[in-house]
């Protein structure tokens, strides 16, 4: 990783964080809500924000991303799209 690539990632707050976990553990919106006690909107409304954070478009753009940034790696990414 980076310096830059550093510098992005802890630029990031604490929800953009706990959402980013979310997307790449597989989580959908919905059960992201449900963990973290919130409405399904306020999760859609987090996910929304992480996508425009990093500058992406859904979650296969924050897969791309954390990829970029060796969070984790293409074979965790197919094995996350073949399960889901």
């Amino acid at each position: 990783m980076s310096p830059e690539q550093l510098e992005e990632l802890l630029r990031l707050t604490d929800k953009n964080l706990r959402t980013l976990d979310s997307v790449l553990r597989g989580e959908s919106a919905q059960e992201m809500s449900l963990r973290c006690c919130i409405t399904h909107q306020t999760g859609r409304a987090r996910r929304k924000a992480l996508y425009k954070r990093l500058g992406v478009e859904g979650e296969r753009g924050v897969l791309r991303w954390a990829v970029e940034r060796g969070l984790v790696t293409g074979d965790e990414v197919i094995e996350r799209i073949v399960d889901g």
